[in-house]
């Protein structure tokens, strides 16, 4: 009969409903910062710190919550950067080859031009001073007259040469073609052969310089033979800053390294900086969320630090797949010989998110983060900032700040609690396991009856003589 009694209370206590979840409190959150908000203004926004990416158990942040002075949870959103964001333009532009004085003479050039009213290079003559070609290296004249941005960047593209070459150029900037200011000097172009792998320096950083025309003159001989001149333009809007994190990197048994971003940050980009001069490495890229998840493949790259001649090249940046893995694995095609005895220092390039929030209520405000019971927040503030991005509203979120970290609920409310639901769960198969041993009793008891002629069981027949 006790065992028939628990079935019924297992039974009533599985059909239960289940009741409703109480309320998010700041307690129920391990950390937490005071809002410091503009008086007067609805909207405000703010960039979320390295800490509070480490801090959450969520990887898309959803454990985190702006409570007001009440207590009560505001409406916010989360972006990773601004909407007017644009990529970097690129533009082709003329380039015209003139001679350059010979080897060892330093004199401006001398060469006659021809423009359009517009500005816009037809011709580009150098005025000979002794034989074309005696001994001189080639120059070029760019005409950047249209383009109307500040120039970030030159791209050069060079015919295939027969054999590597390593040089530098200095860069001169003029709005008039008679006036030249020096804007880089001995800027390193190169392209050599080492290990298999083909190593080119093309690009030449102008750090937002503004000209009408640029000018090439390279320091060396040997100078290689230009077939295209791209620039990349400082775009309107500034992209969204990077923020740059040093991990550390562990072998494994595979021979790559292994670390952990510790949180979910987008990672972008990755620099990778051998410790040892002189070298390469082509190295893959991976990662999971967890352990349990396969590697998935983010990116490769070739990584090199040389010495030339007494000068360095090096390339130490890799573009990746942006995402918010935490566990990443480098591994190397050439492991024995590329970065030495020592491993190479890695720092994590990552977009930070966006919070943006209506300050309801009164302050001050706070921010939550770390919580094993939240989950993913309602957030109707998104469609409000879509809404804002495409149409004509242009109302700018107020910046707001950080005050210190102060504890919560401390470690404790980062553990997942048991959900109401969960223990409807559990009952339901505690109430599986009681029937059958319910069952398994009844047959035993059956067959004992059965037996032993009891109940319902047919007498034994008489013993014989």
């Amino acid at each position: 009969m006790n065992l028939r009694v628990s079935v019924l209370l297992l039974s009533c206590l599985a059909l239960a409903p289940v009741r409703a979840e109480a309320p998010l409190t700041p307690m129920d959150f391990s950390q937490g910062h005071e809002l410091q908000v503009q008086a007067g203004q609805a909207l405000h926004e703010l960039t979320l710190p390295t800490a509070i990416h480490r801090g959450v158990t969520r990887a898309d942040l959803g454990d985190l919550r702006v409570f007001n002075r009440a207590g009560q949870i505001v409406p916010h959103a989360l972006r990773e950067s601004p909407p007017e964001a644009r990529a970097a333009a690129r533009r082709v532009l003329p380039h015209f080859t003139v001679e350059a004085p010979p080897a060892g003479a330093r004199a401006d050039l001398f060469m006659t031009v021809r423009t359009r009213p517009d500005g816009t290079i037809v011709d580009v003559r150098s005025l000979g001073r002794g034989r074309p070609g005696a001994g001189g290296t080639a120059a070029q004249v760019i005409d950047a007259s249209q383009t109307k941005q500040p120039l970030h960047a030159l791209e050069l593209a060079w015919a295939a040469p027969a054999a590597g070459f390593f040089t530098s150029v200095d860069v001169e900037a003029s709005d008039d073609l008679q006036h030249w200011r020096r804007v880089k000097s001995r800027a390193p172009v190169a392209s050599l052969e080492q290990g298999g792998h083909r190593l080119e320096q093309r690009r030449i950083e102008l750090d937002g310089v503004r000209a009408k025309y640029l000018r090439l003159r390279w320091v060396e001989a040997g100078a290689p033979t230009l077939t295209r001149v791209s620039v990349e333009l400082v775009p309107e809007v500034p992209p969204p800053r990077l923020d740059w994190e040093r991990v550390s990197a562990s072998a494994d048994d595979t021979g790559g390294l292994r670390f952990d971003l510790s949180g979910p940050l987008r990672a972008e980009r990755l620099r990778i900086v051998p410790r040892e001069h002189n070298s390469i490495a082509q190295i893959e890229l991976l990662s999971r969320p967890d352990a349990r998840t396969p590697w998935r493949v983010r990116g490769t790259a070739l990584i090199y630090r040389l010495t030339v001649e007494g000068r360095t090249i090096e390339q130490q940046e890799a573009a990746v797949a942006a995402g918010t893995d935490r566990e990443w694995l480098l591994r190397v095609a050439n492991r024995e010989s590329a970065f030495g005895g020592q491993p190479p220092t890695i720092d994590v390039g990552y977009r930070p998110a966006q919070l943006v929030f209506v300050a309801r209520g009164e302050g001050p405000f706070l921010l939550a983060y770390g919580s094993g019971r939240a989950g993913p927040a309602a957030r109707p503030l998104e469609g409000l900032l879509l809404d804002m991005a495409r149409g004509d509203q242009k109302a700018v979120p107020a910046r707001a700040s950080l005050g210190a970290v102060k504890m919560l609920g401390g470690p404790d409310a980062l553990r997942a609690p048991i959900s109401p639901r969960d223990w409807k769960v559990m009952a339901l198969w505690a109430v599986l396991v009681a029937g059958v041993l319910l069952l398994a009793w009844m047959a035993h008891r059956l067959i004992r009856q059965l037996s032993s002629g009891g109940p319902g069981g047919a007498a034994p027949p008489p013993a014989a003589g």
